[in-house]
């Protein structure tokens, strides 16, 4: 049982080494087009996964997103932030799961923050295995 423990932690530390280099802002880019719509970005999803749903669809309170005590995902901290420095008023933000590395033992969680017409106004990559 210890072995099978062991192989388990050796293959999941192994995934990070055989792993690609990360994407850069502007590979990333090449898929996450400003302004594409959240149906778009849903089918893209369900072609290269066969997933369409996200992991979390957070909605914009009433008060912003500093009012939200949610910790979801590490939301509470980025959509302040985005809004912030960007200039833009955030209504919705999905995260979505994306596989990484050998045989896809590694993730990714890709935070996309869309506007009240649900176009996409920009998107963020965070390592988390």
């Amino acid at each position: 049982m210890r072995t099978a423990g062991l192989l388990i932690v050796v293959m999941l530390t192994a995934a990070g080494c055989f792993s690609s280099r990360d994407p850069t802002e502007a590979e990333l880019a090449q898929v996450y087009r400003t302004g594409m719509t959240r149906a778009v970005v849903a089918e893209l999803f369900r072609r290269a996964l066969d997933d369409a749903e996200p992991m979390a669809v957070l909605t914009r309170p009433a008060g912003g997103w500093a009012a939200r005590e949610d910790r979801t995902c590490g939301t509470h901290r980025l959509l302040p932030a985005v809004e912030a420095e960007r200039g833009v008023v955030v209504q919705t933000c999905e995260v979505r799961w994306v596989p990484r590395g050998f045989m896809w033992l590694g993730i990714y969680w890709d935070y996309l923050w869309f506007d009240a017409d649900d176009r996409l106004l920009g998107f963020r990559r965070r390592f988390v295995d």
